[in-house]
Parts: C-alpha cells; sequence; structure tokens
C-alpha cells in the first residue's frame, strides 16, 4: 500500500485505504472488484457498501466523493475530486 495513502487519509481503515488503491486509477470499478479487498471470503455482500460508506464521510471534507455508476444494469463506484461549490445529492440507498 503506497505511504502516501496512509498520510493523506490516516483515518481510514487499512481495507479502505486498499479500494482507494484501487480507485487510484481513476476508473469505474465493480462491486466484485472492491469486494476482493476485504481478503474474507466469508465477508457478506453489504460490508463493501459499508467500507465505501463510510469512505463517503472522510473523503467528502476533504472535497472527495466515491460515486456510484450505472452502467450495462450494474452498479459501478469511481473516486472523484470535486469542484468548490458542488452540492451532493445523498441517496440512503445501498447505493
Amino acid at each position: 500500500m503506497p505511504v502516501e495513502l496512509d498520510r493523506r487519509y490516516p483515518t481510514l481503515s487499512p481495507i479502505q485505504r486498499k479500494m482507494l488503491g484501487v480507485f487510484s486509477d481513476g476508473m469505474r470499478h465493480s462491486k466484485d472488484e472492491l469486494y476482493r479487498c476485504l481478503n474474507d471470503d466469508l465477508a457478506k455482500d453489504t460490508a463493501v457498501n459499508c467500507h465505501i460508506s463510510k469512505m463517503r464521510k472522510v473523503l467528502r471534507v476533504m472535497g472527495e466523493e466515491i460515486v456510484c455508476e450505472v452502467f450495462e444494469r450494474q452498479f459501478w463506484y469511481r473516486h472523484v475530486l470535486l469542484l468548490p461549490g458542488t452540492v451532493i445529492a445523498i441517496n440512503n440507498g445501498n447505493h
């Protein structure tokens, strides 16, 4: 795991920093890709949602976000930088 992620996001858990490392390529990623960061075959599918929710709380304060995109009937996630003054519509659903 890059040391820069440890310094820039000290409040994220190691799993959350690993997920952020996956996002570092700027591409969208499926829940299955993020699930591999858990290193636990017995983890529930909702564990990814829980980590993303916690990451969003930390990232929003820093002007960043994890957005959910729908493409080919599948949910995809992407880490983005927000423009100053951006208002986020928060969906309390699972995505």
